[in-house]
């Protein structure tokens, strides 16, 4: 067996091991790396009592798409491997249309993976990837959690997808089908210097005599994940330390957040944001930084659907009222994502934002010891016009309102992005 070939099989056979008995999803365009995932893992199946299907994603956005995605299905038949294509069908909505494929892309493998019940799905991503990841975000300044770049496993939902081929070149994945007679498809788009990674991947060749090759690269994403795991952990210790959850706000020690790192605390604020408005991904840290610096001089900040204050020895964060003033749902829904209520709501009852009028209705608020501009986006219970409810401060007597989420699950949402 060839070097290359070691390292290949023995990137498979390490996953492999820690899934055996089990069924593994591969998620395969008809590109050299995904078909070169599909055949190595193809060949240790049996020996680790793995059963394999695969999946094409069909994003729609070219003419070939089609064409790649018979190429895969028709080589997995000769494989003997299941294999399905998901459309992505719904392309409607707003921002980078790239960003949108992609989390479509994970959305409809993570369904496709739990509709067969496969324990993990496998994504060809190499070397070379993540060294053009770690290249575009040195070109945005990231931090130590942009340059960690790709990491060996991540979960959306309850579906977790692995990378074996962090540590394996494009070069060598090519050369492996090359010693099989396999052909792959080109992507077009990967000769397209209108996108970034195609621009990095070019400067990179440029770059390799410096020794600022892929595998420098990728050891710089290694040693970031090192990092960012740490900072990861001691700020959720401080979450663990200095929040306390309360009417769908975090109030957080004024004091203790003072003394925290700067790193520390950006990362606290930007899990706090993220964990009150369920957000994918953290603000920027432009406007991050403005919403601290705001809050460090007593001002009030707003950011992201969130609202922060200074009350006395607390800082609260919370939902804006703003951001929530139109949202509304049937009485035994989960109000804006977070809230669950109970209590005997009449036919035609509606959850919508507190606001003024319902904190009117019901002044009891005013003993809770907290800020009205964190009551105004509780949710309330309406008939009409009218407000008939405050769960969030239990009045009248039998109305509760509840988080979906709880304290350990703020903290714990820092491992999750």
């Amino acid at each position: 067996m060839t070097g290359p070939d070691r390292n290949i099989n023995a990137a498979i056979t390490n996953t492999l091991a820690r899934f055996a008995g089990t069924g593994l999803g591969a998620a395969v365009s008809g590109g050299g790396d995904s078909v070169a995932l599909l055949l190595a893992v193809r060949d240790h199946c049996a020996a680790h009592s793995v059963t394999l299907r695969a999946a094409t994603v069909n994003h729609g956005l070219r003419t070939e798409a089609a064409e790649e995605a018979g190429f895969v299905k028709r080589l997995c038949d000769d494989l003997g491997v299941g294999h399905r294509t998901l459309i992505w069908s719904d392309r409607s909505g707003c921002g980078n249309l790239q960003d949108r494929a992609r989390q479509a892309r994970y959305g409809l493998l993570a369904n496709w993976a739990r509709e067969h019940g496969l324990a993990a799905v496998l994504l060809g991503h190499t070397q070379d990837d993540q060294a053009e990841t770690v290249l575009m975000r040195l070109a945005r300044a990231s931090g130590a959690r942009g340059l960690r770049a790709m990491t060996d496993r991540m979960q959306t939902g309850n579906t977790l997808f692995l990378r074996p081929f962090l540590g394996v070149s494009r070069t060598e994945l090519r050369a492996f089908l090359t010693r099989r007679q396999q052909t792959w498809c080109d992507d077009p788009d990967n000769t397209n210097d209108r996108f970034d990674r195609i621009k990095a991947r070019r400067a990179l060749t440029h770059l390799e005599p410096l020794g600022v090759g892929s595998q420098a690269l990728a050891k710089v994403a290694a040693h970031m994940q090192t990092a960012d795991t740490a900072l990861r952990y001691y700020t959720g210790q401080a979450m663990q330390d200095l929040v306390d959850i309360r009417f769908g706000a975090l109030r957080i020690d004024a004091k203790g957040f003072a003394d925290l790192p700067m790193e520390i605390a950006r990362r606290f604020t930007a899990s706090a944001i993220q964990w009150c408005t369920n957000s994918t991904y953290p603000p920027r840290r432009a406007a991050l930084a403005r919403f601290i610096t705001a809050l460090g001089v007593g001002q009030t900040g707003t950011l992201g659907g969130c609202i922060g204050l200074v009350d006395r020895d607390a800082i609260w964060v919370g939902r804006e009222p703003g951001a929530v003033q139109d949202v509304q749902c049937g009485a035994d829904e989960c109000w804006d994502g977070r809230w669950s209520v109970t209590g005997t709501a009449p036919a035609g009852s509606r959850l919508r934002a507190a606001g003024d009028r319902g904190l009117s209705a019901f002044p009891g608020w005013r003993n809770l010891g907290v800020p009205r501009r964190i009551m105004l986006a509780t949710p309330a219970v309406w008939m009409g016009d009218a407000p008939i409810a405050l769960p969030a401060a239990q009045e009248p007597d039998g109305w509760r309102a509840q988080l979906v989420r709880g304290r350990d699950d703020c903290a714990a949402s820092l491992l999750s992005h």
